[in-house]
């Protein structure tokens, strides 16, 4: 059995939280496969799930500051954070550094604590993608990738923030440097954002998260 209440679920980030495909003629948010999952496997559990990705968006400036005027509008539950796949090229370009990320994330960490409604939050490394195949080992891109993504898991200012690390061998299939190259089609759609399987297999692996901090703060137990 389940709180009367409906609980509210804020998926925040880039195009790959808005699910952009095919050169933005299609779009899969991984939300909606979020809220299949739940309904199947917990139909009495009221949830609904809002998405709120924003093409192109960098989390230095634009995102740090959209994310405190999202949560200031309304009251949310759980939140899925994902961002930094535009940051990647202007630090490639030097219009960015790890510091500046690090710092619109902590200031992001920041309003999540200020704010009393929510009950967990998930943090999603940079996912790697196709493009990080190329030159593998001696790939600058990639690089300062996996050092966004390390600072990310070790960040801790966020009592209730977990973090999910989609290079980890346990996650299904998200890391592009570990797969059969013959499945990059099958899950990546221009080398940089997924096909509607890989979107899917994006919301399998926040599913496995999620369903036990909203289970383990929703769920009253009956005799």
């Amino acid at each position: 059995m389940f709180r009367a209440e409906r609980v509210k679920v804020l998926c925040f980030g880039d195009s790959i939280t808005k699910g952009y495909c095919r050169y933005g003629s299609e779009y899969y948010p991984y939300s909606i496969y979020l809220e299949q999952m739940f309904a199947q496997d917990y139909p009495s559990l009221q949830i609904d799930f809002v998405e709120c990705g924003r093409n192109g968006e960098r989390v230095v400036k634009q995102m740090e500051k959209r994310f405190k005027q999202v949560l200031d509008q309304n009251r949310y539950d759980h939140v899925i954070l994902l961002g930094g796949l535009n940051d990647m090229a202007d630090m490639m370009r030097n219009q960015s550094t790890t510091k500046d990320i690090l710092c619109a994330f902590d200031n992001m960490y920041k309003t999540i604590e200020d704010n009393k409604c929510i009950k967990s939050f998930i943090h999603i490394t940079v996912p790697n993608c196709v493009l990080d195949c190329k030159h593998h080992g001696d790939n600058p891109y990639q690089k300062q990738k996996d050092i966004v993504s390390d600072a990310i898991c070790n960040m801790n200012s966020v009592k209730k923030r977990i973090v999910l690390d989609l290079r980890d061998h346990s996650s299904y299939q998200m890391n592009s440097l570990c797969m059969d190259e013959q499945l990059h089609d099958v899950y990546w759609d221009d080398g940089l954002h997924f096909t509607k399987e890989g979107y899917m297999l994006l919301a399998k692996n926040i599913y496995k998260l999620l369903k036990e901090e909203v289970i383990n703060t929703h769920a009253l137990l009956h005799d």
